[in-house]
């Protein structure tokens, strides 16, 4: 989990708290997992010459 996806969550955490509500539990899981080499270098659209 990246340290953006871990803020991230901890302010979506707060947030309920804020609002008086319990934080889903799944806020603690990762919801992607990465694997293996990107097809085009980690870029989502080929580049154009």
């Amino acid at each position: 989990m990246s340290s953006f996806e871990k803020q991230f969550r901890l302010n979506l955490s707060d947030l309920y708290h804020l609002l008086g509500e319990h934080a889903p539990a799944y806020l603690s899981l990762s919801f992607t997992q990465g694997s293996g080499e990107p097809v085009m270098g980690g870029t989502k659209h080929k580049g154009t010459d």
